[in-house]
Order: structure tokens, then sequence, then C-alpha cells
């Protein structure tokens, strides 16, 4: 077969010489390993690693392929995680575990065919080729806490070294497609890639679907510009092996763009909807490097400022094998789906590429609290991303926080896919937020109404389906800082929403109804003028002629739920009763019929053909999720 050029590593462009470091954050949670160099390393900081150390710290049944140039496995920060064949007798020459490969105990080298599958000068090499290898297996998965250089991603995850590509970073397909077969005959749980090429293979993606098939877990760098170009939307130049999976029923290729210690795409980084699942940290990182003491271009056994994709993906196989220890039993399917619905949003800090950088900015602690919490369901469905672009013709669901979390509204397909967000007020804003979906004009074209709660300016915002605010007005007086909740519906039977807004706590009963525009049309204190308990509002049709009425509830204090009309006529009321979870329920009206529910973290969905449960914000957020439904059929 012909010599395969254009499968080539990922160009890692080298900085610096490590010799600073940035500091790690101060007073950083979670676990802190003992390794000197640690406070460098600001990337883990990034994705929450030392958060999910207290979780798991990885575990060697868990092997991690670093399919690249060879590994050095005798260096001092990887030879205590380098996988060993325990079926396989050392120097006998004799294929104990009759695998095919004699005396492989660390791995295979398929460039040169024998069992070393350490990088090789014997013949042209680049100090990067070289150390290509050894600089991702150390993103991954170098020893935590042992007292020397770096931490991997994982601590203690076995890496399983296997070299497909030269000393120079060049390669061949069917070496390629040798060392995934051999990853996945041998035990691999994660397959580490940090090379692409303008080459496809059918061969190389008949592996890779076999590995995913068999239930490893395979992530794959999207490449870099070269020096002085502009990076590649993959959509329109797709590489190669991160971009075998675009057109397929499966997901079965874990994308990865690198970005910077901002989350902004790395400038290097090529991106894409359709091969793109997740961004990494790929700038100024610090990683081992092959170590020959005495030599000239290998003394030192670190390294760094590194960029690259090349070693976004391999911080990505790292989390993989961390979800991976808590419950080995998950499939490639399933830990997709706990990353992308726990990673961190950043399309909105990326103006022109909406959906090109995955789901968003890995978080590792995220990932691993939610598997920790649900590792026995799919809570996400992961289809091929081409599914991220937006959508032009569809029903969403819309989710707003509560008390906890920055307000951040979220849109989701109905199978749970999240499609965008937006800060709804101040990113810093903890008070939860309000919301409801409008229709303020009769036609089909809807909108997001949103009021912060405890702690915010009495203030509704109203906003297109794009995330674009049109409107807002203040509900109550601008110094009131006890929350507003809202609702819309139509109470006059003109066919157009009306906006509904009750005062929190501290504000006394107060209910009051505008147009959207805010001119106020009504409002009535739905209790007694000295209770400060607070209310909910929402609307209903309490006797089914098709015009809404305003429902009140109490937000505490055990007063009764009742219903009143626009001009604030009593019409029923149920005695309190005894609290219960608080949920927020919306059923579609559109066809297929659909009913959502927001709870205390989950995204709860019934349907005529299927039921799902996924965390918006995550697992570890418990603050309370509030839904609606808006159709986007523009």
């Amino acid at each position: 077969m012909r010599r395969f050029t254009s499968v080539r590593k990922t160009a890692i462009a080298i900085c610096a010489a490590a010799a600073a470091f940035f500091p790690f954050a101060a007073g950083a949670a979670g676990r802190i390993p003992n390794d000197p160099y640690f406070s460098g390393l600001w990337y883990l900081g990034r994705i929450g690693a030392p958060e999910a150390w207290q979780r798991t710290l990885g575990y060697e049944g868990v092997p991690i392929a670093i399919i690249d140039s060879g590994v050095d496995i005798d260096h001092p920060d990887l030879r205590d995680n380098i996988w060993r064949n325990t079926g396989e007798i050392g120097g006998d020459d004799i294929d104990n575990d009759r695998n095919g490969y004699v005396d492989d105990i660390h791995g295979w080298d398929f460039v040169d065919n024998d069992s070393d599958p350490r990088p090789s000068a014997s013949g042209a090499y680049s100090v990067l080729g070289m150390n290509h290898g050894t600089i991702g297996a150390g993103v991954a998965a170098a020893k935590g806490d042992n007292g020397q250089g770096i931490v991997g991603v994982t601590w203690q995850s076995a890496i399983m070294p296997i070299r497909a590509l030269d000393s120079d970073g060049a390669g061949e397909t069917y070496r390629v497609v040798q060392a995934v077969e051999y990853a996945v005959k041998n035990g691999a749980k994660v397959i580490s890639l940090s090379f692409a090429g303008a080459t496809e293979s059918d061969l190389l993606k008949i592996a890779l679907r076999r590995a995913y098939d068999a239930g490893v877990f395979v992530v794959a760098a999207a490449g870099n510009a070269d020096e002085g170009s502009d990076a590649n939307d993959l959509d329109r130049n797709p590489l190669f092996p991160i971009c075998l999976d675009r057109d397929s029923d499966e997901n079965f290729i874990f994308g990865v763009a690198a970005t910077d210690e901002a989350d902004h795409r790395a400038r290097f980084s090529n991106y894409g909807a359709g091969c793109v699942d997740i961004s990494a940290p790929g700038t100024k990182i610090v990683s081992t490097q092959l170590y020959r003491p005495g030599s000239d271009d290998f003394k030192s056994p670190y390294g760094g400022f590194y960029n690259g994709t090349s070693v976004s993906a391999p911080m990505v196989a790292g989390v993989v094998a961390l979800i991976k220890s808590i419950n080995k039993n998950l499939t490639p399917k399933q830990i997709a789906n706990f990353i992308i619905s726990t990673s961190d949003r950043i399309d909105d800090i990326n103006p022109g590429l909406f959906g090109k950088l995955g789901r968003g900015r890995i978080n590792a602690f995220r990932a691993v609290e939610a598997a920790a919490a649900g590792g026995r369901e799919t809570l996400v469905p992961v289809t091929p991303t081409a599914s991220l672009l937006p959508p032009s013709s569809r029903r969403l669901i819309v989710a707003a926080p509560g008390r906890g979390r920055e307000p951040e509204i979220r849109f989701f397909t109905e199978d749970g896919l999240y499609v965008r967000g937006f800060m709804a007020f101040d990113s810093g804003f903890r008070g939860g937020v309000s919301l409801a979906v409008a229709n303020f004009d009769g036609s089909a074209k809807q909108t997001v109404v949103a009021s912060a709660l405890a702690g915010g300016a009495p203030q509704i915002r109203i906003f297109d389906v794009n995330t674009r605010a049109i409107g807002g007005f203040f509900a109550f007086d601008q110094n009131f800082r006890g929350g507003v909740s809202v609702a819309v519906g139509d109470l006059d039977g003109d066919g157009k929403d009306e906006i509904i807004a009750g005062a929190g706590p501290g504000g006394g009963p107060h209910v009051r109804v505008f147009r959207p525009d805010g001119t106020p049309i009504g409002g009535f204190f739905a209790y007694d003028k000295k209770f400060r308990g607070g209310v909910v509002v929402s609307a209903v049709d309490a006797d089914g002629d098709g015009i809404a009425e305003i429902g009140v509830a109490p937000a505490s204090g055990g007063a009764p739920t009742r219903v009143f009309t626009l001009r604030g006529a009593l019409v029923r009321e149920t005695p309190a009763a005894r609290p219960a979870p608080v949920e927020f329920r919306v059923t579609g009206k559109s066809s297929p019929a659909l009913t959502v529910v927001g709870a205390a973290t989950m995204i709860n969905v019934a349907g005529p053909r299927s039921s799902l449960s996924f965390p918006p914000y995550g697992n570890a957020f418990r603050g309370g999720v509030r839904v609606g439904l808006i159709d986007v059929r523009l």
C-alpha cells in the first residue's frame, strides 16, 4: 500500500521551553497532588480535574491506547502507569497469549514490527515527532501524587503504547488500522488519536467502527492550521480520522477541538459541527517528553509550553478513563452523553462558530459526577454532530436554572440534545430565573420571557428564538429585590398572550398584568396585603373556555392556592396542603403531544414514542429547573 503521508500527527507548535508556569488558582477546591509542576498545569483547574479526583483517580483496568509515534515507557512519570500484558512472558520469543504478537509486554511497534513501542531514532526523525506520543501520554495519564513532575488527567489508568507513526510523525493507513485492531484485541477501553490527514480510508473507518461496537471509546484530534494559515472548517474540508463518522448513523469518533485559557477557540484549531463533539484546552500545556539523559535533544523529562489539538485529544481521553473507572459497564454512547450534557457552553464567546466547537468545553468534574449519579442509564441520546446545526423548523425545550447557578437559559431538542444557550441577566447573578414562552402577536412566532428571582432587580426581559433581547420593563419598584415570578397567557381572549408578574418574598402578594411593551392592564393583591411570603403565578384555563385565568400560589407561608380573572375576581380557591417537591410542568400544544417537567435536577420528557430524563445543568446542580416549549418554525 502506498505511503500515506497525509496521515500525520496534528502539529504541536512548541511555544517556549517550560521555564515559567502559570500558577494554579489560589485556594482551588478538590484533591491536590504533590507533583511539583502541578502549579503550572492551568488546564486541569479549568476542566475541574481536582474536583473530579475527589470521586476517582482512575483505574489501571481502564487502559488508554496512545496510537502515535511511540511512548517513552521508561519515563519516571509514566513507567508506573504503562500497560503490561499479563498473558505474555517477556524475552522467551514465544507468543504466550496467542494474540499474534511475540513478547508484546508493553504494546507494539507497527513501524518497525517489534515489541518495543518506544520512539526510535534509527532513521530520520524530528524532535517533535519523537516526543509526540510521550507528550500525549503524559497529558492523559502521567502518574499522580508521586512527587515527580506533572500529573495526568487520570492518575492511575494504564497507558497502552502503540507505535503507528514514524519518528517524524508520518504513517501509513494499514499501520494505523493494525494499531486500532491491536488496541481492541488487547483490552484498551479508550483510544487516543492525535493525528489528521486529508485521505479518507474505508479500512480505518471500519476498524474504528468495530472498536466502538466493541465498547471502546475513540477520541480524535481536529487538527491544526499550518503556521501562517487560517484554521480549517471541517464541514467544508474534512480531515480524517476525526470526520470518518460524519455521515454515519452512530457518533463512533469523538472529535476534539482546542480552546485557550479564556475558552476561546485556539487560533490554530480546526472546527466543524459535523466532526467536532467537544473542545478541551490546547494551549500552554506542560507534559512529559522522551527522556534520554546525556543526549542533546532529549535531556529534559518535561517540556512546554505546547499548543495543539494533539494535547486536547488525550486530555479528553483521560476524562473518559475517569468516567469509565466509575462504571466499567458504561458504553461509549453513555460516556459521550455525560461529557456532552455537562460541558461548559462556549458558543456565546466564540461568535460565528455556533456548534462548530462541539457542545462546549469539557468539564471533568461534572461529567464524572453525572456518571456517578446515573451511570446505569443513558441520560441524553447522542446523534452524529451534524444535528447541532441551528434548527430551522422544530420544537425545542427551554430551561432556566433556579438559585445557585449563573442565569443561563438553555435550549434543547426533544431528545435532550443541547442546541444553544444565553445569559438572561448578568452572569454573576445566582438567584435563579423564572421562565415563560409567549405568543404575543397571534402568529406562530414565539418568544422567551424571563425574570430574575431572589436578589435580582424586578425586571422582565423578552428574547426571540435567536436569543436576541427584544424588550423589557420593570414589573415593580426598581429597588425591590425579592424576585419576580413570571407567566404568560391569553387573558382577554384576543389570541395574544399577556405577561403576568408576581412579587417574590418581601414584596407583598402583588400580581400585575402587562402588555409585552410594559403597559400595565391589571393588578391585584392575591392575599392579605400584610402577607410577605411571595407569590408564584401561572396561567390556567380554569373553566375551559379558551381564555386563561391567573393562578396564584404562595412561595412560602402556607396560604391557599387561588385562581383569578384578569380583573382580579376570585374564581376558586384550594386550601393549602403539605408542600410537594417543586416542579415545573408544560405540555406542548403542537403535535405530537409532549409533556416536559422540570424538577430539582432533571428535565423529564414524556411523549407518545419515548420518554427520557436529562440534567440540563449537570447532576451536581440541584437548585431547580423551570421549563418551557418553544416552536422555532420561522
